[in-house]
């Protein structure tokens, strides 16, 4: 009689403890993003314009891409200090960062950062606004227009970036 009662409180425990967690909440599980580092400049000489930071490309389930999360720094130089190289004065034109967001050809989300003879920390998302399903390629670059001529510019390199898949 004794093993029996022992064995009844035992499975009355057991099925308390499997009802508490069957239904205590489940943990929110935030969508999981992988970090993906760039670094960008004007293509000229003195390099006046540079930009780095991280892409944060976040991934849901089913995978898809639909928004990068982007912080950095956009230089422009010369910076309002001591110009150490003469022949790269103050130039007339001022720094911007486009960072452009692609399902394949299509162009879903465009922003851009803006400084002149200075520094900017900025942070932003490519596609929070679009609802788009999918981004599949972000392109960062580094272009330079003229103060008092903008139509005069000239742009660095573009630098694609691509998510790729987050190992479980």
């Amino acid at each position: 009689m004794r093993v029996l009662s022992f064995l009844h409180r035992s499975v009355a425990v057991v099925a308390l403890v499997v009802v508490g967690l069957a239904a205590a909440p489940a943990p929110a599980s935030a969508d999981p993003t992988q970090a993906q580092p760039f670094a960008v400049d004007s293509g000229d000489r003195c390099r006046y314009g540079q930009a780095e930071g991280v892409l944060a490309w976040r991934f849901s389930r089913p995978p898809v891409y639909p928004q990068v999360d982007v912080k950095g720094t956009l230089v422009d130089h010369p910076l309002p200090s001591p110009i150490v190289d003469q022949r790269c004065g103050d130039d007339g034109y001022y720094s911007y960062l486009r960072l452009t967001a692609y399902n394949g050809r299509t162009v879903l989300d465009e922003q851009a950062v803006r400084v002149d003879n200075g520094t900017v920390r900025f942070g932003l998302t490519l596609g929070e606004a679009t609802g788009v399903s999918h981004i599949d390629r972000v392109t960062v670059q580094v272009c330079r227009v003229a103060l008092l001529l903008p139509e005069r510019f000239y742009c660095g390199p573009v630098a694609d970036h691509f998510p790729y898949p987050v190992t479980r």
